[in-house]
């Protein structure tokens, strides 16, 4: 036990697990901060050289979760990346309003695999650019951009440039 004013402040149990605001460590690491905090475990990069530092805020509560974040990554510049209490990610926001919510000025997702590789001009790119309409780039390694629905091909882009549509 480490105490603070005669007040239990962390314990170390006979298994190595460590409670931190807690009488009862239930796991390797255990932080309890209390229902009205946002707090969570604050860890900070010992290799950042800057005052501010690169903070990741993780929080896991029981029940109702809503009103916290699980998980937040954020430095001086704003938040990063953050796993809401309601499930939703963000990236570049703090605030996701949709599963997944990017937020930038000019950026694009990508996806890769094995066969395209994971190189800038690999993969399919989609996104949004300030002042410009919705980019999409479909394998970059010289191949077709199909859509679908109901399980059918409806229409192709081959490599060429050509549109096809229902053949």
């Amino acid at each position: 036990r480490f105490d603070v004013n005669s007040t239990e402040r962390m314990r170390i149990d006979t298994s190595g697990n460590v409670g931190i605001g807690t009488t009862s460590v239930l796991a390797k690491l255990h932080s309890n901060v209390g229902a009205s905090s946002t707090t969570g475990v604050l860890v900070e990069n010992a290799n950042d050289a800057s005052s501010t530092g690169d903070l990741i805020k993780a929080f896991s509560a029981r029940g109702d979760t809503s009103a916290y974040n699980l998980l937040k990554a954020e430095n001086s510049t704003g938040v990063k990346f953050l796993v809401s209490g309601s499930g939703n990610v963000g990236i570049g926001t703090s605030s996701p309003q949709r599963t997944l919510h990017v937020h930038d000025d000019s950026t694009y997702i990508q996806l890769t695999n094995d066969t395209t590789g994971t190189a800038s001009g690999d993969g399919f790119r989609m996104g949004y650019f300030t002042g410009q309409t919705i980019f999409t780039m479909n394998q970059q390694e010289n191949d077709d951009f199909v859509f679908s629905t109901n399980n059918t091909e409806r229409m192709r882009i081959d490599s060429s440039g050509n549109v096809g549509i229902g053949t």
